[in-house]
């Protein structure tokens, strides 16, 4: 068979190669929207429980903070 070479490529390296130059966002866990598949879902539910939809904010919601603990 013969030796390995010297610069063997890993898998882990090649799947990196393999990803290209795909620039890596992260969403901000604070605000997020419904994704388009589930638009259409939600609003027929809020629909059916009488729920409007706010007009100062569209699609983005703010998930409520939570309060500090006393330690």
């Amino acid at each position: 068979m013969g030796a390995l070479p010297k610069n063997k490529i890993t898998r882990a390296e090649r799947g990196k190669r393999r990803s290209g130059n795909s620039p890596r966002l992260r969403r901000d866990s604070n605000v997020y929207q419904v994704t388009p598949d589930k638009r259409g879902l939600v609003a027929q539910i809020s629909t059916a429980l009488g729920l409007q939809r706010s007009t100062d904010q569209s699609s983005t919601h703010q998930r409520p903070t939570p309060k500090p603990t006393k330690t």
